[in-house]
């Protein structure tokens, strides 16, 4: 019953957490749970004492946090900063852990080396959500943000490795060894990756396959994959190698691996996505509240002993700290020169140069990560106690530092104007439609294209609402895609004359029908350029005319195959043109996706008045609900993008909370329920 208690008010704190956050967004969330955290330890009668077997530990906390970070990796950012990111998240590591386990063990002999140089693994990973939070209320560039924030999520594998080998030498007392460590370390390294890999992929397949077979549903994609992290780490546990590094190849091989498309699968992603959310929310939060609960009674611990003054203890916290910094100092402006050497030989290392590497070094907050592998040291270690006091000090201080001197060297955002702020709220609003019409684009099938370029026409109609007469300086960019189409659309229309995958008299006149609209549009005499095939095409077009005259006189039995035949081939080019302008719909963000899929719109239309005319499909009872799952479809992801554009800062609470209530009033409409 007690755990239960227990339980109930971390997750309470937790929760009552997120709305002080939203209160006050200067103070960091995690020093805002650490005080909930003490604040229950002091009104609680008694001392909360947290025992759990470290392995538990592990699996339960940070195998789930880590996967979830590894796998919402931007893999595109992470390969253009794959150097400097992994200089932090393991060469850094790696020194921070010697070179502080070699000072602790100096100044306090009663911690064996081996503890000390796990004392220093667990303050080398950087916390991810800390330095997220940070840097976007701070003016630091794009690049340095991506590369704080990208280190802090590799570098807690590499720090537990080196946590766990240390520990393990620790408790059995063997010898450390510099060389067979290395060797060891390796092994452990690079087996998790290769462990993870395998599983990552088989896991995959096993998805894909159920999918394949329809037996996969919402509640089933969730589940495995909240299971997969679990597992990995068994396993990996098992044969020996790195666990962690397991989880975090499983979680890497997550995001790029192919994904079918299908509004199905975009669903499920949205669940997964808002399942994750919550539980790394609650994971992060309880761990850091149970510090805040620990805090009391460690510092008493320690503030009773003979042993350790109390004027050292702080020192040594203080000390730790500082060692942290100046190493991390150190590197990253060894690593800043050695870059920036290479781009600019005769250009000075000057003083926003130092500025940045001083941003980047004293972005190292401590938190999630450092806190669990330091609850999760055995009992068995010896000066336990200490090693968990100086650890929870030095997060406390880094997370102060982060949170207040850093925004000295890189000052916050400048406060906007009203005006400002209804910009950038409309651009957010705009930005939204934009990324939901780019989303329905993937979630396109040949049973659904028809209701997807329907919602995305309402949802080009909304964006054209919004931008009002600005919307008209995009209108520029319609000619050149829509010369670019015609130019598909003709190149298709040749090729299959020259593989007579079409008839010659069909092909030719649909060649006329485009040299038509190539003047209408005004066409930079794109037939000029034409060969033979042009030439053919001109002469056959008047040939055509002829024959539209005389086809009057034919009887209806004659005519209408070839109508059927032609409106046939026009679709089979329309559709050729419509998965050319959803590769870049998919690709190409300088093209604003309202533009593309108005074109695609016009083309769906088309094929819509072609089918009909020449009869090649019948209308069936099913269409309105592949309708209404498309624009259920839709909602979800307008939904998840206003939450995202929230999270960002980009809109404010009130304006979320209306533009949520109007996506449930079309939910609503959606079931029949206005």
């Amino acid at each position: 019953m007690n755990a239960l208690l227990l339980a109930l008010l971390l997750l309470a704190a937790v929760l009552l957490s997120s709305v002080i956050d939203q209160l006050v967004p200067r103070i960091s969330l995690p020093l805002i749970q650490i005080s909930l955290g003490i604040l229950i330890a002091i009104t609680t009668p008694g001392q909360i004492e947290i025992e759990i077997d470290p392995n538990l530990f592990l699996i339960l906390f940070i195998a789930p946090l880590i996967y979830n970070e590894s796998k919402r990796l931007d893999k595109v950012e992470l390969w253009e900063n794959r150097g400097p990111v992994l200089s932090l998240a393991i060469g850094l590591v790696v020194v921070t852990a010697v070179a502080v386990g070699f000072m602790v063990n100096a100044i306090i002999p009663s911690i064996s080396l081996a503890a000390a140089i796990a004392l220093g693994a667990a303050l080398s990973p950087t916390d991810a959500s800390a330095v997220a939070t940070m840097a976007e209320n701070l003016k630091i560039p794009k690049k340095t943000k991506e590369v704080i924030v990208e280190e802090s999520i590799v570098n807690d594998a590499s720090g537990i490795v080196v946590f766990q080998f240390a520990i393990v030498a620790a408790i059995t007392g063997i010898e450390f060894n510099a060389l067979s460590a290395s060797a060891q370390f390796l092994l452990m390294f690079f087996g998790g990756i290769a462990v993870g890999l395998v599983l990552g992929i088989l896991s995959n397949l096993l998805l894909r396959g159920t999918r394949k077979i329809g037996l996969e549903n919402t509640t089933f994609h969730v589940l495995f994959e909240i299971f997969i992290p679990f597992i990995v780490y068994l396993v990996g546990n098992t044969i020996g190698v790195s666990a962690i590094m397991a989880v975090v190849a499983a979680g890497v091989v997550n995001i790029i691996a192919p994904r079918t498309l299908g509004p199905s699968v975009s669903r499920m992603n949205i669940v997964s996505s808002s399942v994750w959310d919550v539980l790394t929310f609650a994971l992060n939060g309880i761990v850091f509240v149970l510090l805040g609960t620990q805090l009391p009674r460690v510092i008493q611990t320690q503030w009773e002993t003979d042993f350790i003054s109390n004027g050292a203890l702080i020192g040594f916290v203080a000390l730790i700290t500082l060692a942290l910094f100046v190493i991390r100092f150190a590197w990253v402006v060894a690593m800043d020169y050695r870059r920036f050497r290479k781009r600019h030989k005769k250009k000075k290392f000057g003083a926003e140069e130092w500025r940045l590497s001083a941003i980047t070094a004293l972005s190292g907050a401590r938190g999630t990560i450092t806190l669990s592998i330091a609850l999760s040291i055995d009992q068995a270690v010896p000066q336990r106690s200490l090693i968990i006091f100086l650890v929870s000090g030095a997060i406390m201080l880094t997370l102060l530092i982060s949170t207040f001197v850093v925004p000295l060297i890189a000052p916050r955002k400048k406060q906007t104007s009203e005006r400002q702020m209804a910009k950038i709220e409309m651009e957010a609003r705009i930005e939204i439609l934009r990324n939901v019409i780019s989303d329905l684009a993937l979630a396109e099938t040949p049973e659904n294209s028809h209701a997807v370029a329907t919602v995305m026409k309402s949802y080009e109609d909304r964006i054209g609402v919004l931008e009002g007469p600005r919307g008209h300086a995009k209108d520029r960019l319609a000619p050149d895609l829509r010369r670019q189409a015609i130019k598909w659309e003709r190149d298709y229309v040749e090729d299959a004359i020259k593989e007579h995958r079409v008839d010659e008299n069909i092909g030719y006149r649909y060649l006329s029908h485009i040299a038509s609209i190539e003047r209408m549009i005004g066409s930079k005499n794109e037939s000029q350029k034409r060969t033979l095939a042009q030439i053919r095409a001109q002469i056959n077009a008047k040939v055509l005319n002829i024959y539209d005259n005389l086809v009057a006189l034919m009887p209806t039995a004659v005519i209408k195959p070839l109508d059927a035949m032609y409106q046939a081939f026009l679709v089979e080019c329309h559709e050729h043109v419509i998965s050319q302008l959803q590769r870049i719909l998919k690709s190409n963000r300088k093209i604003p996706s309202d533009v593309v899929s108005s074109l695609i719109n016009e083309y769906q239309t088309e094929i819509e008045e072609a089918k009909r005319n020449g009869s090649l499909t019948i209308e069936n009872d099913e269409d309105k609900q592949i309708l209404n799952d498309v624009r259920r479809l839709s909602t979800e992801l307008e939904l998840s993008q206003i939450q995202k554009m929230y999270e960002e800062g980009r809109l404010e609470r009130k304006t979320v909370r209306q533009m949520r209530e109007n996506v449930y009033v079309m939910q609503l409409d959606i079931e029949g329920r206005i």
